[in-house]
Order: structure tokens, then C-alpha cells, then sequence
């Protein structure tokens, strides 16, 4: 299956999508914001969607991108939170459009699966700062 195809399955879906999916727990924004030295100036939230895990990493990092190529998630994700603190942006994990070395954290929150690994890592490398921090976290609803 293609990019445009996996993101196009999610068409017509945002609602049940977000109503159904978990947010990440307390613990990994701890893990995350240790290893990148304190709280990040700028997370990128790859295949954002709805914006769950972008709204989540408000709590501990001062600006979040969310890159999402599905305009109806996009549009779900500003619907629900529109704040000054959270920019969406159409773009796809390997080609997010954003500046070379502009993000503390590069996040992929139960979506790298959808995502071709090496280009998602390349692109991934390539706007993290020196010493950022990628994160790829997919967790379970009952915890398993």
C-alpha cells in the first residue's frame, strides 16, 4: 500500500479516530524530556492526526508541530484545540517541509507503522537539532 493510500484510509474517520485512540501516559513525556536535557523548545509530532499526542506534548514542550498529510485529521485536530502553542502542518513523515535542525524532539506516536522507516528516519535526523531526541511510542489501551 502506498503513503497517499494509508492516508486516505483515514478519510471520513477523525471522529471515531479520536474518540477511540489513547494518550500516551505521563511517564514517556518524563523519559523524553530527560534524555533531551529538560523541556523541549519545539516538538514535531509525525502523523499527528487528530492531534491526541500533539495536545499531549503541550504539556511539556513550549511549541508542537503536527505533521499530518490527512486534511481531514488536520482539520479534526484544529477543530478540537486551536491554540497558539500548536501549529498543524500538511506534510508527510518523510517530507515534513520544516527547516533543517529545528526540533528538540521528533515524535512518532502510534504511527511509524503507517511510515516508511528509512526515509521517516532520514527526514527524522535531518530537523532534530544536535543532541535531539527521537521518539517512536505506541501504547496499548488496557496496558498489555
Amino acid at each position: 500500500m502506498t503513503l497517499e493510500a494509508n492516508a486516505r484510509r483515514f478519510s471520513g474517520f477523525a471522529d471515531l479516530y479520536d474518540a477511540v485512540r489513547p494518550t500516551p501516559p505521563r511517564v514517556f513525556a518524563d523519559v523524553i524530556t530527560a534524555y533531551a536535557g529538560g523541556r523541549p523548545t519545539v516538538t514535531v509530532d509525525l502523523g499527528s492526526g487528530t492531534g491526541l499526542s500533539t495536545r499531549w506534548a503541550t504539556a511539556w514542550s513550549d511549541e508542537v508541530i503536527g505533521v499530518e498529510p490527512s486534511d481531514d485529521m488536520r482539520r479534526r485536530a484544529a477543530e478540537i484545540a486551536p491554540t497558539g502553542q500548536i501549529t498543524y502542518v500538511a506534510g508527510w513523515s518523510n517530507e515534513t517541509g520544516l527547516a533543517s535542525a529545528s526540533a528538540d524532539v521528533v515524535l512518532a506516536v502510534q504511527a511509524l507503522h503507517w511510515m516508511e522507516p528509512v526515509s521517516t528516519f532520514t527526514e527524522a535526523a535531518r530537523i532534530l537539532r544536535p543532541g535531539g531526541v527521537f521518539a517512536a511510542i505506541d501504547c496499548d489501551w488496557p496496558p498489555s
